[in-house]
């Protein structure tokens, strides 16, 4: 798959996609230093060049790397504790779903739908190939307001709101976001009782109202499991809002 884009020096030129290899560790490593502040070790570009069970494709350009996506299926219940609650519990623990470590695009090089054809390309390929999937998604600091609009755009919904989740060097923890976009079927859980369950909430729980209001519908239903159970929920303790904008 190629895109058309404007190089350095305002020529257009087509970008190319390929799987990352062994030899672009040291590439890939100098990227997600740029892209990235989070610290990330050796092994783990190691393994994301050379091990199969990573879908790492890199967009190139007169054979630089100038952007690149890297994903990872695996069964639900394989997830972080916090991400196993994805899908509906009519999907089996083993269900796959796509977790995306990685999405990023050479400064001088983005706005040119790089990014886009990246994610495009690992989507096509869960949607047509590894049709068992279910749900894609993604890690965000909430500061990030750049990629949390990109991948809203594309139709990814904010799941959880994970409290303290990074830890930055220089600024201590941070919060973040969980993104996630169904595909093949896949279905948030709890959809059905929603509304009875908003408009519940909503009464026994005016402390929170910006909380419910902050979040949007399958937030809401998905956070409450990985918080406390229904019943402490309802009695008011122990909710922390530490997402709001």
């Amino acid at each position: 798959m190629t895109k058309v884009c404007v190089d350095s020096s305002g020529n257009r030129v087509p970008v190319e996609l390929r799987f990352l290899r062994p030899d672009d560790v040291p590439t890939v490593r100098q990227l997600c230093k740029e892209w990235f502040p989070i610290a990330y070790p050796n092994t783990w570009y190691e393994d994301i060049t050379s091990n199969p069970r990573f879908y790492a494709l890199a967009a190139t350009l007169h054979v630089q790397i100038v952007g690149l996506i890297v994903a990872e299926i695996k069964q639900q219940l394989k997830c972080n504790v916090e991400d196993q609650g994805l899908l509906s519990k009519q999907f089996s623990k083993l269900t796959p779903v796509a977790y995306i470590l990685t999405l990023g695009v050479v400064k001088e090089y983005r706005r040119n739908g790089i990014a886009t054809l990246l994610l495009d390309n690992l989507i096509d390929h869960l949607t047509n190939t590894a049709k068992d999937t279910k749900a894609v998604y993604l890690h965000v600091l909430t500061t990030n307001i750049v990629a949390i609009r990109f991948y809203e755009k594309r139709q990814f919904r904010k799941h959880l709101c994970l409290p303290l989740y990074y830890y930055i060097d220089g600024e201590g923890w941070k919060d973040g976001y969980s993104y996630v976009l169904y595909i093949n079927g896949g279905q948030p859980p709890w959809i059905l009782i929603y509304p009875f369950l908003f408009r519940m909430i909503s009464f026994k729980l005016l402390p929170f109202k910006n909380f419910l209001i902050f979040l949007n519908a399958s937030s809401l239903i998905t956070y409450l499991p990985f918080t406390m159970s229904l019943e402490t929920l309802i009695r008011g303790n122990g909710l922390r809002d530490s997402c709001k904008d």
